[in-house]
């Protein structure tokens, strides 16, 4: 059990989960961008490298017959971006507040969540500057916006679920922070993002409805590339994965933080 010295005496000492929460997004912005001349704008730097490395690869050299290859790349990347930055930071979110959790008591899932939700914010600076560029374009944008929301609803439960989880198995076993970096490698080109789904072979395709990430990136291609609807079906799937990952990591997280102090 928790130290009961960290427990609140009453209720009136707790400060208020919101200001917590804005509080940790608020550090985790700052942190991320001090002392930084361009600020979010470097958000876009590593997709954009990403893009003209692929674009250089599957265009000039493997030829693939793909219309506007780099927009298609663009809306891939930035989501994924997204992905791994949450993941990665949402890891080490615990083990880097250690001190504030052995010195203060407030709800714990907080740490993750807040450093899900802080990428969420350089994650939506990127996306509106790739929506004016698709706009420019001449893409109906304004017709695949709810699927839009859909997209990003899904990506970020998918992203507390796993953030969850892995945070406090984090504490427990230091090589988890190791090891998703090897994940996340074998995730990325498991996921339809430097290329369409429907390029799968048939006998792979079930790969597309166990990730839970390839509906969703699916979606945003829909939304924003294609704007057309997405694969329903496919949704469906990703929908219950994101809401399976999200009560799984909510569980994990309840049932290992209360030895959380001791562990850190």
């Amino acid at each position: 059990m928790d130290n009961p010295r960290l427990q609140p005496p009453t209720r009136r000492s707790l400060v208020s989960s919101t200001d917590i929460f804005l509080a940790l997004v608020s550090k985790e912005l700052h942190v991320k961008y001090k002392r930084s001349v361009l600020g979010f704008f470097w958000s876009l730097a590593t997709p954009l490298a990403l893009a003209a490395v692929y674009l250089f690869v599957f265009v000039h050299v493997y030829r693939v017959p793909q219309e506007d290859f780099a927009l298609f790349l663009l809306t891939g990347l930035l989501p994924w971006q997204f992905f791994q930055m949450a993941t990665v930071a949402a890891t080490n979110s615990l083990v880097d507040n250690a001190p504030l959790i052995r010195k203060v008591y407030f709800p714990r899932p907080l740490l993750p969540i807040g450093a899900v939700a802080a990428n969420l914010v350089t994650f939506m600076g990127g996306l509106g500057v790739l929506m004016l560029i698709l706009l420019a374009t001449g893409r109906p944008l304004w017709l695949g916006l709810h699927w839009l929301v859909v997209a990003l609803v899904l990506q970020t439960a998918l992203c507390v679920g796993i953030s969850l989880a892995l945070s406090v198995w984090n504490v427990y076993f230091r090589d988890i922070a190791q090891v998703i970096g090897i994940f996340l490698l074998v995730l990325f080109f498991l996921t339809p993002i430097v290329y369409d789904v429907t390029m799968v072979p048939a006998a792979f395709r079930a790969l597309a409805w166990v990730n839970p990430l390839a509906p969703i990136m699916e979606t945003y291609r829909a939304a924003l590339f294609e704007v057309r609807t997405p694969d329903l079906g496919l949704l469906a799937a990703g929908a219950a994965e994101a809401a399976g990952a999200l009560a799984l990591g909510y569980l994990v997280f309840r049932r290992l933080s209360p030895r959380i102090p001791k562990e850190l």
